[in-house]
């Protein structure tokens, strides 16, 4: 699988956009470290609309609007990850009961409020953003470069996404290179000046999800990552405010 190919069942497995995807999971994953690229041009798309919307209507508007069109462009595949993980994360006891609460179709209390507050500090970050479309693209490429740490020293929980990733990306140095330049390229275009904290914060960020994963699901899983990339464009928002 080529170049083109790779980055193109990226964006058909990780957004709506109708391109379909060549290849098997595991193929596509070994493309990951295109990951940071694929945020910043959804966050591009998510951001030009954005910036339209507040011409004509007000800026805090506009930013709930842009959010939007990021989770929409993404399927809501991370949203529904982070709030299985927050269902995990509210129950007291096996490691096992864990992982059934996360396949678990209906979402709980615990997924509820995760979600609510991470979605509510992400958009009111944004609406007190210096720029939305910067912000969005140096948070976006944040939240897909996350993944890849994870991705390098995670253990899978099951046989799915999460083990595609891992199985593809776990160990290999390369790809993490790669990955790491193609994100501080990406931020340094976007937020210049928030490049060491932009990536100590994220890389932090996705560590410390990879080891709260591991200590109460056991490793991690589709979800993991849906969640990590959640959380970690949240704490992007948050720094480019500092």
């Amino acid at each position: 699988m080529g170049l083109l190919r790779g980055f193109k069942g990226l964006l058909g497995f990780h957004t709506v956009l109708p391109v379909g995807m060549d290849g098997d999971l595991e193929e596509v994953a070994r493309y990951g470290w295109l990951l940071p690229i694929l945020g910043f041009l959804l966050a591009l798309l998510a951001g030009v609309f954005g910036e339209i919307i507040s011409r004509l209507l007000p800026g805090g508007v506009a930013a709930a609007l842009a959010l939007f069109a990021l989770l929409y462009l993404s399927g809501f595949h991370d949203l529904d990850g982070l709030l299985d993980f927050g269902d995990a994360l509210m129950y007291r006891g096996t490691v096992e009961r864990r992982r059934e609460i996360m396949h678990d179709v209906n979402t709980g209390v615990g997924g509820f409020a995760l979600g609510f507050f991470v979605l509510l500090i992400t958009y009111l970050g944004l609406a007190d953003s210096y720029a939305l479309l910067p912000a969005l693209l140096a948070a976006e490429a944040s939240a897909k470069y996350a993944i890849l740490p994870m991705a390098y020293v995670g253990k899978p929980t099951h046989e799915g996404m999460g083990s595609a990733y891992i199985k593809a990306l776990g160990g290999r140095k390369g790809a993490l290179l790669l990955g790491t330049v193609l994100y501080l390229v990406a931020v340094a275009i976007a937020a210049p000046g928030k490049v060491v904290l932009l990536f100590l914060a994220t890389l932090a960020t996705s560590l410390a999800t990879t080891r709260l994963a591991a200590n109460t699901v056991g490793g991690v899983s589709g979800d993991i990552f849906g969640a990590v990339n959640e959380v970690a464009r949240m704490v992007a928002v948050l720094v480019l405010l500092v």
